[in-house]
């Protein structure tokens, strides 16, 4: 088989996942379809026995499997630059998997594929996917009913709508692009799914088909090496933060993501005020600098003085430093009128829905 007549590379991302790697192969080579494809898996040097049965697939499927094995362990997002790098990804579309999830339909590139070859304006084709725990139990579907059957456009991902990343295929846009989005993708250790929506969407925009496909483990729990499980919320506001700030950067300015910075930043202060942890607090006024916290402070207040827990508001009170008390009463009165305005007209705020972000109205 050569290079030319591959039609999709699957790439494979793995990490200490003995115990689901089989399940993720498994869904992989039995896929049916009337084209070639190819299968990269990259283990980031797992201690347990995730190669040990990797090799094991490789052995039985050598003409479709491939296998990089990094000298040290890397992070996801090294990981994959370094597969670019070496051209690894041959393919016409891209079709990524992690090594604790799978696919649950044999025809499923099949489907995929003819989509985007009959839909040449699409970037990419996702679907819903099944979310379990680690357990098994079912925890329902990892994508809203309001985003199906549909274009799927930057701007839906800007105004916090969400589809299904590592549950889609798309267009091979390394193959021309090279290193070009290296510096956005590396913004991050393991997280590149953000970054990937951006790059993908800014080629076309997504369907998103209302067929369940695959599924998605998600797990956090104590002793597992996935990154909900080793990333508290602290590090995930901050990683969060330095995301949004890099896409910023990467793009020059084209999107305006100051409201999910903000939303992030107010996460870091709340979990500070919550745990009453004055050591957090100076590491959170470290990060994002006592100028933010004085613009976030009163709203923190407002909170703690309407959910009746003194305990916060003596927490506030006598860890605020001078400059970031200055003002606070005109500030905390100015903040519940408008609260009162917001609850007259019946736009009502709810403190646990994610940040949105924004296309500049100039752009």
């Amino acid at each position: 088989m050569s290079e030319n007549d591959i039609k999709v590379t699957v790439y494979l991302s793995t990490y200490n996942q003995e115990e689901y790697v089989a399940q993720a192969l498994d869904s992989i080579v039995m896929q049916r379809t009337t084209f070639p494809v190819e299968v990269i898996v990259a283990d980031d040097c797992s201690t347990d026995k995730t190669q040990e049965i990797i090799n094991q697939y490789k052995e039985r499927y050598p003409e479709l499997i491939r296998t990089y094995y990094p000298e040290k362990n890397l992070g996801g997002c090294k990981k994959l630059t370094n597969c670019i790098d070496m051209g690894l990804f041959r393919g016409e579309y891209l079709a990524y998997l992690e090594g604790d999830d799978y696919w649950l339909n044999e025809n499923r590139l099949q489907i995929l594929v003819d989509f985007l070859d009959t839909h040449k304006e699409y970037s990419r084709v996702s679907h819903k996917r099944l979310v379990i725990d680690e357990n098994d139990n079912k925890k329902g579907f990892d994508i809203s009913a309001d985003v199906l059957n549909k274009p799927f456009y930057i701007e839906d991902f800007l105004n916090g709508r969400q589809y299904s990343d590592f549950g889609s295929v798309f267009r091979n846009y390394f193959k021309e692009a090279g290193n070009k989005y290296h510096p956005l993708l590396l913004s991050s250790r393991n997280v590149c799914d953000f970054q990937d929506m951006f790059i993908t969407q800014d080629f076309g925009p997504v369907f998103v088909m209302d067929e369940c496909l695959g599924v998605y483990r998600s797990r956090s729990i104590a002793g597992a090496s996935n990154y909900n499980s080793i990333t508290t919320q602290k590090k995930r506001c901050m990683e969060n933060i330095n995301l949004a700030e890099a896409v910023e950067t990467f793009y020059h300015g084209k999107y305006d993501l100051s409201p999910m910075i903000r939303h992030n930043q107010k996460r870091l202060l709340s979990e500070a005020i919550r745990k009453k942890d004055s050591a957090l607090l100076q590491e959170v006024r470290e990060y994002i600098g006592s100028d933010v916290i004085r613009q976030l402070i009163p709203e923190q207040l407002y909170l703690a003085k309407r959910g009746k827990r003194k305990d916060e508001v003596n927490f506030i009170n006598s860890n605020l430093l001078k400059e970031e008390r200055q003002g606070l009463f005109f500030s905390y009165l100015n903040y519940c009128l408008y609260r009162v305005q917001t609850k007259i007209t019946g736009n009502r705020i709810n403190e646990k829905v994610r940040g949105t972000v924004n296309v500049k109205a100039n752009d």
